[in-house]
């Protein structure tokens, strides 16, 4: 976790993350995630995520591959406008 003082370091050049004047804020905003979020739950999903798109991945390269990537036909003596 990284932890600006905008108004003194408006550039974000200094974490005071690690600073001992900052240990309850540090504190308080780590007791906000955990009552936020369930990382056990985000860690499961991000995982099973990962498994589908490898599956899907693999499946993908067996069999003919069809392309969706469309280029209409190009005719050079058609796209711009000549005067005679």
């Amino acid at each position: 976790m990284q932890l600006f003082d905008l108004d003194n370091d408006p550039d974000e050049l200094h974490d005071c993350s690690n600073d001992e004047e900052y240990s309850s804020t540090i504190q308080q905003l780590r007791q906000i995630l955990l009552d936020r979020f369930d990382f056990a739950a985000i860690h499961r999903d991000v995982l099973a995520k990962q498994q589908r798109s490898l599956y899907i991945k693999q499946s993908m390269r067996k069999g003919e591959h069809v392309s969706w990537d469309y280029s209409p036909p190009y005719n050079a003596d058609t796209k711009y406008v000549r005067s005679k």
